[in-house]
């Protein structure tokens, strides 16, 4: 079983917060989409930093 203190609060935080994108678009799974789309959202993240490098943010995202 994982242990919350094997995750960064930075990991903690995408995960939160892809669980809320998947709620507040009445989704009944959390999926990649939710999960990149969070990931764009942190703008302190090497994740978001490399998104943005090809040219994906979270409208785009969105978009797609």
């Amino acid at each position: 079983m994982l242990q919350r203190d094997q995750f960064t609060d930075q990991a903690i935080n995408v995960v939160n917060q892809s669980f809320r994108l998947a709620y507040e678009l009445h989704h009944s799974f959390v999926g990649s989409e939710h999960i990149l789309w969070s990931l764009s959202r942190d703008y302190a993240g090497a994740a978001s930093d490399s998104l943005r490098a090809f040219g994906m943010d979270e409208t785009l995202l969105r978009e797609m």
